[in-house]
């Protein structure tokens, strides 16, 4: 997923037209499987989110495990920000583990340190998914923003990953997420060779240059790099947003941070000067949360759009010759708070 933190629901739909103020109800496909991402350095689900799951159907959780980056200092591959297990009441019946894999690691995907990477993923997500009341793997999913620099190494290891996968009994399924960028032009990024990908319609644009977009998902900016979704040959499934952060700038305009926002923190109101759309500007220094803003500087509150989000939904499901079957939101937080 974009890895800026604060780095599927028809069942639910009208929670979120009231969530969310105003979203139209999306159109219905019977064959698509609604999903989760869960992304936070801890697995906890008690009885409430049991209910959750239940009453919305949810089948599947596609849950990040840890990060594969590089240490230097000891030539070696390292993993970090594990997922750490808390209270597990409630889990849905399939969960796919997610390794985000760095661009420095990504420079060092070269073939002869590949099959033992890929073994040490498959055996650390063996015995996570063993802890999760005995969940079996049956398929991983590799999130990974290559480029044209990094596509050689990179695909070299899915190839070799997928063939590893292959050799059980029960061959496990390999995916890779798929951005937007990498639709568009594909014939500079390539086709990743994995069993299906997970197309990422989110992040439009980057919240590191001022506009008055929002970077979360734009409609124009995103149809622009979907208009050629037809030809993209990789199956392909439907990652959208579910989040929201607030984006903070310099009386410059230069950007300063990313972080969590509550839109409806009444500083928001009491402190700041509505410029227009998502735009504010600080009349004093105030704080939001623990960041501090001083007068002058901006603030874009920005949110996913629902009504984009199901639009270009339709737009893939009806455009795309493979038929979606899974529509992923990230992330599973946000449709569980109040």
């Amino acid at each position: 997923m974009n890895r800026v933190y604060l780095k599927g629901f028809f069942g639910c739909a009208l929670f979120f037209v009231f969530l969310f103020n105003g979203c139209s109800k999306p159109q219905s496909y019977p064959w698509v499987e609604t999903s989760y991402y869960y992304w936070k350095s801890a697995l906890n689900l008690n009885d409430d989110d049991g209910l959750f799951l239940t009453q919305n159907h949810i089948q599947r959780f596609y849950i990040r495990f840890f990060d594969l980056d590089w240490d230097d200092n000891k030539k070696a591959f390292a993993e970090r920000a594990p997922l750490t297990l808390g209270q597990i009441k409630a889990l849905p019946p399939e969960v796919v583990p997610v390794i985000f894999i760095t661009p420095t690691a990504t420079k060092h995907l070269v073939r002869r340190q590949q099959k033992n990477v890929a073994q040490e993923i498959i055996t650390r997500c063996q015995d996570l998914l063993a802890k999760m009341n005995g969940r079996s793997l049956s398929e991983i999913q590799i999130d990974c923003d290559w480029t044209p620099s990094t596509r050689e190494n990179y695909f070299e290891f899915l190839k070799g990953f997928r063939a590893l996968l292959s050799k059980g009994e029960k061959p496990i399924v390999l995916t890779a997420t798929i951005r937007l960028h990498q639709v568009k032009y594909r014939n500079e990024t390539g086709i990743p060779p994995v069993d299906r990908g997970v197309l990422m319609i989110y992040n439009s644009s980057t919240p590191l240059n001022w506009s008055d977009k929002n970077s979360i998902l734009d409609e124009s900016d995103a149809r622009s790099y979907l208009k050629n979704i037809s030809r993209y040959p990789l199956p392909l499934d439907i990652a959208l947003p579910l989040y929201r952060w607030g984006a903070q700038y310099n009386n410059s305009q230069r950007f300063i941070r990313l972080f969590r926002l509550n839109p409806k923190n009444p500083e928001i109101a009491k402190s700041f000067t509505h410029l227009s759309g998502i735009l504010y500007q600080a009349g004093r220094d105030v704080y939001l949360g623990d960041i501090r803003f001083m007068q002058g500087d901006y603030l874009k509150v920005e949110q996913s759009d629902l009504q984009a989000a199901h639009h270009l939904q339709d737009l893939v499901l009806k455009n795309h010759p493979n038929r979606p079957q899974r529509v992923i939101w990230f992330e599973y937080s946000y449709a569980r708070e109040k």
